[in-house]
């Protein structure tokens, strides 16, 4: 679309939007932008004429009184001039109004220029002088002042071409009208009309130049009003592009790793081997979390259904992880495993676990409660060492691994569902905090049994399960038909699932959807790229004039 000359569709305007309106971008908005963009950038041009204007009033009513000796019209209003305009100067250097309120200060400009033209017309005003009776006005009385004023406007002053050819032209015919009557009651007209020709000839070419200025300006700040605009649009659309990235990263790897490996990616390779980052914690507690029953439930659905229950699920984990200060490492089909005082080290760290593993059994118990479907969660805590880090050079994965790792994995799979299933050492770090009775893991589970490890299960406190909203939705009545209960179907079961976990208000987003809502930055970002482009796509260069 081209916006550099607003369209008229009436023949009778063409020639005034020709005259007027011909580089008038044809989104108001981005005109708006334009006369905003302009007066910041001619701030300094205006401070100059403003200046140049107190020098030459001073000058002139400096001059009127050393050769009259007595106060007159012109050296009068020739100090009042330089007294307003001096206080002008001094308010544009300082800065201390905004430049929205320019276009004000450019009209005042005009007011005081007209004025400083009117004073110096041939014509008396009713005022009669003692010293001046015997002279006479003449045609070039007020033709410098009209000049002088008129190129200013048309140069160094941010207005419409409208307003400027109006200034122009019409001082340009006051003087002519005044000069002709003047001279005709005087009946001078006939003998000293080569002067009102020449008069009319140096207004009419200064017009004519001041207009030819004032285009090719306009013209010239336009151009560079829309590379500016191109130039900011890009720049913003770049940060979004990088905003967007990074979040994806993060949804990838932890912050800590992103940043370095990031700065790493920044910086120049060094050496000729790829960078391994692995670190070493000591004393951290490890959950392995699986969902009991989900296998026998999935058979009834299809892949699309159980994706989108897990991801609605492992997200609102993710929500938990957060709350209970844990750092999620993988998901693992239904299988979901963190880690507590990574990267910062914690104290707390094996109570952090605790009350995730007791979070996430609460919130599965929700489901079941909602939904009579057998449903349940298997935690399994350790507390040890791990090694931590990222490996590959292409599909980058986060990682932990320690002998710890395998035991917190093998005291889930030996624990009992609905359970959280510790070791002999989560317990050393939960100094009596909670209830506790043997787990019997060697039992259950082999790796436990060869290793003599001593388990044990956390016995809940009895008001300790955090409110989830379920109760309050009814949603047992939508399975009940014709007074019996029938047996629901997955997708059923799913649909009222993702309805639960959306009633809870949660801080933290569902995986992924991130990428399609829009933090309030990226908001603010966007609005300000469409008020740059207002609201219309980049264009080219031969469209724009």
């Amino acid at each position: 679309m081209d916006h550099s000359v607003k369209a008229m569709n009436s023949h009778r305007k063409v020639a005034f939007s020709r005259l007027f309106n011909r580089h008038r971008f044809e989104n108001s908005e981005l005109e708006c932008l334009f006369r905003r963009y302009i007066l910041r950038v001619q701030h300094a041009s205006i401070t100059s004429a403003v200046a140049l204007f107190v020098v030459l009033t001073a000058a002139m009513a400096t001059a009127s009184f050393i050769k009259v000796q007595a106060p007159t019209l012109s050296n009068l209003y020739h100090s009042l001039h330089c007294g307003v305009f001096v206080i002008l100067f001094i308010v544009l250097c300082t800065r201390s109004i905004e430049d929205l309120y320019l276009n004000y200060v450019c009209y005042t400009i005009i007011f005081f220029c007209t004025a400083f033209c009117v004073v110096a017309l041939p014509v008396s005003f009713g005022l009669v002088y003692p010293q001046f009776e015997d002279m006479q006005h003449v045609e070039v009385e007020g033709v410098w002042q009209i000049v002088f004023s008129t190129f200013v406007v048309y140069s160094m002053l941010p207005l419409r071409t409208w307003v400027a050819i109006s200034y122009g032209v019409l001082l340009s015919c006051l003087h002519t009208i005044i000069s002709v009557v003047v001279m005709d009651s005087e009946l001078r007209l006939l003998t000293q009309w080569q002067q009102v020709a020449a008069n009319i000839i140096i207004l009419l070419s200064v017009n004519l130049v001041g207009i030819f200025i004032h285009n090719l300006t306009e013209e010239g700040q336009r151009r560079a009003f829309l590379d500016t605009r191109d130039c900011i649009a890009a720049r913003l659309e770049m940060e979004d592009e990088n905003e967007k990235l990074e979040r994806l990263l993060l949804s990838v790897l932890p912050q800590h790793v992103a940043i370095e490996m990031k700065a790493d990616i920044m910086s120049p390779v060094e050496g000729q081997f790829h960078k391994i980052y692995i670190q070493k914690h000591e004393n951290v507690s490890i959950l392995f979390a699986d969902i009991v029953g989900f296998t026998n439930l999935s058979s009834q659905c299809s892949s699309q259904d159980l994706v989108r229950l897990l991801n609605e699920l492992f997200g609102r984990f993710d929500q938990l992880a957060n709350d209970n200060r844990c750092l999620r490492i993988k998901i693992l089909g239904d299988c979901y495993y963190c880690v507590s005082g990574l990267p910062e080290p914690c104290r707390d760290h094996a109570r952090n676990a605790v009350e995730m593993g007791l979070d996430m059994i609460d919130a599965i118990a929700s489901v079941v409660e909602a939904t009579d479907v057998e449903l349940n969660m298997r935690v399994g805590i350790h507390t040890g060492r791990v090694l931590c880090g990222v490996l590959g050079l292409r599909k980058w994965q986060y990682d932990v691994w320690s002998n710890d790792v395998t035991l917190a994995n093998n005291m889930e799979a030996g624990g009992e569902a609905g359970r959280v299933h510790i070791t002999q050492s989560t317990l050393d770090y939960l100094r009596q905090e909670y209830e506790v009775e043997a787990g019997m893991g060697h039992l259950r589970n082999q790796y436990l049994r060869e290793n003599n490890i001593s388990t044990y299960f956390i016995i809940p406190p009895p008001n300790r399960r955090k409110p989830h909203l379920f109760n309050t939705l009814n949603v047992r009545n939508n399975m009940l038909t014709g007074g019996g209960k029938r047996k629901p179907s997955f997708k059923m079961v799913s649909n009222m699932v993702i309805q639960l976990l959306h009633s809870i208000k949660f801080s933290m987003e569902v995986p992924f959807s991130n990428m399609t809502q829009q933090p309030v930055e990226m908001q603010k970002t966007l609005q300000t790229k469409k008020q740059l482009n207002g609201d219309i796509g980049p264009l080219k260069m031969s469209e724009r004039f």
